[in-house]
């Protein structure tokens, strides 16, 4: 990892703490916000991590650390992420939504200590998939009706960004390639690219949701 990846990684721990510190003294309802402050939380944690380890902690390099644990904690990103989309879009929902993406949480735990690859196959794309598409299309379908502001739809595009990064990640790990998505260009792009994605989903939560 060089230095323009670390000042990115660092830049986006910033815009990800000034986000959760807006969040806790705004006047957005507090269990509203509570799961972007996770989401936000270990982004900020995960970047801290990339710029003491560097990229291999990923698991991307083989001798690097056990990545079975960072897994497990990385999917509190999207999972959390999309618990406060249903959250702004409906409550009532929300209470729906929680207990399936805890149940996600569960089973990838579960899938990543018992070494059941076959089982992790079916598991991560159904879960991660889930969240996926709830943060970048239920905004997008239901943002009017749920009475959110149009800058609300940068949290779509910042899932969108970081989906596309995880996307082409899963393929490296699973020594396949996504489209031009090389491992060295995907190593190129990732600091700047979870930059945007925290920069984008900063502002559409500051500036996208109505005070109560």
């Amino acid at each position: 990892m060089n230095i323009i990846d670390r000042i990115f990684l660092l830049l986006t721990g910033l815009v990800a703490i000034f986000t959760i510190y807006t969040l806790i003294t705004g006047n957005q309802s507090k269990k509203t916000v509570i799961y972007p402050i996770i989401s936000l939380s270990v982004l900020t944690i995960s970047g801290v991590l990339l710029i003491i380890f560097g990229w291999e902690i990923l698991g991307l390099m083989g001798d690097g650390i056990s990545n079975k644990l960072v897994a497990v904690v990385a999917s509190l990103i999207p999972f959390a992420w999309a618990i406060g989309v249903v959250n702004h879009i409906n409550k009532k929902l929300g209470k729906i939504y929680l207990p399936i993406m805890i149940l996600g949480v569960l089973l990838i735990t579960i899938s990543r200590f018992s070494n059941s690859s076959e089982f992790a196959r079916i598991i991560y794309p159904v879960f991660h998939g889930l969240a996926g598409l709830t943060i970048v299309f239920l905004p997008l379908l239901t943002f009017k009706r749920a009475g959110l502001k149009l800058s609300y739809l940068l949290v779509s595009l910042g899932g969108l960004l970081i989906s596309t990064g995880g996307m082409a990640l899963s393929f490296i790990m699973a020594d396949r390639q996504l489209l031009f998505f090389s491992a060295d260009f995907v190593l190129m792009i990732l600091a700047p690219l979870l930059f945007l994605t925290a920069l984008a989903y900063g502002a559409g939560l500051i500036f996208g949701v109505k005070s109560e």
